[in-house]
């Protein structure tokens, strides 16, 4: 479920703020690449190397929302090779033919204001 719009000042509200965008996923995503179950990214970035990255958002607990990421990996053909946890949320890393995926999931909450982010980043 995409994150709530906030018109708060907080860092959880301003980044829910941003996060409440949304875009097509691009072209240049490799198929096999995690898609967030039932959202569109807010940001897309393809790096010169083409490594692509995708930034979404989400009321999910974080518990949840890296469960999803790595059962969508999972069902892709990657295989996850950890799962770390982190300050308010884990990193994963997962791997395929030689390639490489990382998904952040990182809870914010602050003044009321909470949200998930879901970071992903593939090689092509």
């Amino acid at each position: 479920m995409p994150a709530e719009s906030s018109s708060s000042t907080s860092a959880a509200g301003v980044v829910a703020n941003q996060l409440s965008a949304k875009i097509d996923l691009p072209d240049y995503y490799p198929a096999d690449g995690p898609v967030y179950p039932g959202a569109k990214p807010s940001k897309a970035q393809q790096s010169a190397n083409g490594r692509v990255s995708l930034v979404f958002g989400t009321d999910a607990s974080v518990d949840d929302a890296a469960r999803l990421m790595a059962d969508e990996a999972e069902s892709k053909g990657w295989a996850i090779a950890s799962k770390d946890e982190i300050e308010r949320g884990y990193l994963t890393r997962a791997s395929k033919d030689g390639r490489n995926l990382m998904i952040l999931t990182n809870r914010m909450e602050e003044g009321g204001d909470a949200v998930t982010l879901v970071a992903v980043s593939v090689d092509p």
